[in-house]
């Protein structure tokens, strides 16, 4: 019996109902998984056959399942991938960037030899940008570029500590 007053699947139409409110980007992006199912491997046994044929299909989550693959997600959004941003910028820091020297001509740095470059920068914070749209597609009024900046450890852990408390709340017995 549930210490809860509400099943897996309440719980599931709340969560996703309280973040397409806030980030409908994210809320398609937790649907979609959600809707991906996952892959059940079958046996298929012929009665004239001798060899039995395995197949795989697709079937649809249980909402238990589905309220799993929902904090994996949000786990992904909120933990992992800015652990990863966090420790790319703290490579990038490390790293010096290659001027050419001030010569009048302007050639770009790809035609110097490394020993030309003058080294600027290093062990300064770095802009990390992911190309959303090469400069070859049409420009249009959309963002071209996605910045990315590091988030403190204390926020990253707050939001541990917020997926772990809605992981329990979410953990109904039907």
């Amino acid at each position: 019996m549930s210490a809860h007053e509400y099943n897996t699947l309440e719980a599931l139409q709340l969560l996703i109902r309280k973040i397409r409110d806030r980030d409908d980007s994210l809320a398609a992006s937790l649907q979609a998984a959600i809707d991906d199912g996952k892959d059940v491997h079958e046996t298929e046994s012929g009665g004239r056959r001798k060899k039995k044929r395995v197949y795989r299909r697709r079937v649809a989550l249980t909402h238990k399942e589905a309220a799993d693959v929902a904090i994996k997600v949000l786990q992904s959004f909120f933990i992992e991938l800015p652990c990863f941003i966090g420790s790319t910028s703290e490579n990038f820091k490390g790293a010096a960037v290659g001027v050419p020297p001030q010569t009048g001509r302007h050639l770009p740095s790809w035609r110097y030899d490394e020993d030309q470059l003058v080294a600027e920068a290093e062990g300064l914070d770095k802009t990390l940008e992911i190309e959303l749209r090469t400069e070859t597609q049409i420009l249009g009024e959309e963002q071209s570029t996605l910045s990315l900046k590091p988030i403190p450890l204390k926020l990253i852990d707050e939001q541990r500590t917020n997926l772990k408390r809605l992981a329990e709340l979410m953990n109904t017995e039907e």
